[in-house]
């Protein structure tokens, strides 16, 4: 899965690696505001601090089609929903640190795999709540964290037949290119592959 902010993830990795090499001086609390901060960064920032929350360029039809009203009553009613939970995130990142393979690297292919979000309806992140998936994913994904990491991401929106689209801007302007990451359940691997976000706003 391809990321809109690289550059970002990277700042990201090394002061994640960083962090947890030095846990002997840090407070566990003080470790986990932290990291929480900076894994809601991974997904929105791009050029400032939360300059792409709602920049991303995965959206639900339901998201494209009140983005309108979302932007004419005070910005209520979306909300930026990360595809792979940050609490199971976080528990990659301990166990990463637990095995010893905790590197820049690492961290940064962790979250180039996993630190991706999509823009929900709140109605849609409401379904989710509803089914436990808010912190969780579907099963047999909860049980089989090895599975593809593209079925990972997707799979509590393949589970509650949830599609997601490629979106792209023209300053305030959402282009709806009618083109799906997931449609029906079934991930559109070619479109993944040949993204390209060189000059994507």
């Amino acid at each position: 899965m391809k990321s809109f902010n690289d550059n970002n993830k990277q700042s990201i990795a090394f002061i994640l690696s960083w962090l947890f090499s030095h846990e002997d001086k840090i407070l566990p609390q003080n470790r986990i505001r932290i990291v929480d901060a900076l894994l809601w960064s991974a997904t929105t920032d791009r050029t400032g601090v939360d300059s792409h929350k709602y920049r991303l360029p995965i959206w639900t039809q339901k998201a494209i089609d009140f983005r309108d009203e979302w932007l004419r009553n005070g910005r209520k009613g979306l909300r930026h929903e990360h595809m792979y939970p940050r609490n199971l995130l976080r528990k990659k990142l301990d166990d990463l640190a637990t095995s010893g393979m905790m590197t820049q690297q690492t961290v940064f292919d962790l979250l180039f795999r996993f630190s991706h979000a999509a823009i929900v309806h709140m109605d849609e992140a409401a379904q989710l709540n509803r089914s436990r998936l808010a912190r969780e994913l579907p099963h047999p994904y909860n049980k089989n964290e090895n599975a593809d990491p593209l079925q990972l991401l997707f799979s509590r929106y393949m589970h509650l037949k949830i599609d997601l689209k490629f979106v792209d801007f023209r300053g305030e302007e959402l282009i709806d290119q009618n083109r799906y990451y997931l449609q029906n359940g079934i991930i559109n691997h070619s479109l993944i592959k040949d993204l390209d976000f060189e000059g994507w706003d």
